[in-house]
């Protein structure tokens, strides 16, 4: 989907209340969503959001917390070279699961021991209807 498609208020609402960004509002006048990217195949489906040339959001909807921990290190290493590669600031992985408590302490502790992490790479562990809309 292209910007014009996109709602940039709900994604602009998401990314601040419940990811904590900061970005200025201009970061926002550019979004795009792309649903399954190539970048993240054979791993988790989700939605990749592209903001602003400045932030990587992917997002993932999941009951499954055995395969997001499995894939865990990959998919973040992808992020992360994706979010060099393209000149991107942050790279934020959003794991959207009903189980929210569970889930949380183990992706963030596995999160935690990751290698290969920096201040710039992100997780956040969140229930389905703190998704935006326009993904739930």
């Amino acid at each position: 989907m292209s910007g014009a498609e996109i709602d940039r208020a709900v994604i602009e609402k998401f990314v601040r209340e419940e990811l904590g960004c900061t970005c200025p509002t201009e970061v926002f006048a550019s979004v795009s969503l792309e649903k399954n990217p190539a970048i993240f195949s054979g791993l988790l489906k989700g939605y990749l959001l592209e903001i602003g040339g400045k932030l990587l959001v992917y997002l993932v909807e999941t009951d499954d917390l055995a395969l997001v921990s499995t894939n865990l290190e990959k998919i973040f290493r992808r992020g992360r070279e994706k979010r060099d590669a393209d000149g991107f600031n942050r790279f934020r992985l959003v794991v959207s699961t009903p189980d929210i408590q569970p889930a949380r302490q183990v992706l963030l502790q596995q999160f935690n021991d990751l290698h290969e992490l920096d201040e710039k790479l992100h997780l956040h562990v969140i229930q389905p209807q703190q998704l935006p809309e326009l993904l739930s």
